[in-house]
């Protein structure tokens, strides 16, 4: 219930992001996207159980709000605004896994040595991990915004909610299908397939609830349910 919970909250600060960011401030989406990877790569590691017994990472809910960042980002903005806010993604992950790193390796002081245990716990998430989560991000985030693209582009600015879901579905799919091939392929007591098919179905589902948040932000920022107000 609290994932639940958890996931709905993080749409609607990304809904509130996108009304914040309007027309003229691209930079406000993509510093909360950055953010949202960041938190995204720090959670990652830790699987929850979500209704049903449906075992997911817990970071699915704020992960799901990055992809409405970038539709936003795509639909007002443009493409180029989007893959800007990818690429400052990818930056501030690798510098989260520089800090991250070298916090847990240096030798803490003599008064803190168990501290730093629960600091090394706490952050000292397996190469492994940060790994795939990087790799997936870059597949998946670049894929949606291609996508979207793509789709907008042959359906002339019709069906906003086709763009977005296809897109968030191909960018999903290839997300959690690169991040626990990576992290998880050959650890005992992991089904992999069972696993990647039961997350690509709940992330699918949260991409639809997505969907009247999107659309309400476009009718917000630009007053109208139609044509964006930028290609790029």
């Amino acid at each position: 219930m609290l994932l639940i919970i958890y996931t709905f909250v993080a749409l609607a600060l990304g809904f509130a992001v996108c009304l914040v960011a309007g027309r003229d401030r691209a930079w406000v989406l993509q510093a909360a996207y950055a953010g949202t990877v960041v938190a995204c790569l720090i959670t990652a590691a830790k699987l929850v159980e979500a209704p049903g017994g449906v075992v997911v990472s817990v970071a699915i809910g704020l992960y799901s709000m990055s992809f409405l960042l970038t539709d936003f980002l795509s639909e007002i903005h443009g493409k180029a605004a989007a893959f800007r806010a990818v690429g400052m993604g990818i930056l501030v992950q690798l510098l989260t896994v520089f800090a991250i790193y070298f916090s847990v390796a240096i030798e803490p002081a003599a008064f803190w040595q168990e501290p730093n245990e629960a600091f090394r716990e706490a952050l000292g998430t397996a190469p492994r991990i940060m790994a795939a989560s990087i790799t997936a991000f870059v597949v998946a985030q670049s894929l949606d915004v291609t996508v979207f693209h793509f789709i907008k582009k042959k359906m002339h600015d019709r069906l906003l909610f086709v763009r977005n879901n296809l897109s968030t579905f191909a960018g999903q799919t290839a997300d959690t299908i690169v991040f626990y091939t990576i992290a998880f392929i050959g650890v005992p007591g992991v089904n992999l397939l069972e696993l990647i098919i039961v997350t690509c179905l709940v992330k699918y589902a949260i991409a639809v609830l997505d969907t009247p948040f999107l659309y309400a932000a476009r009718r917000l920022v630009t007053g109208h349910w139609s044509t964006p107000l930028t290609e790029g």
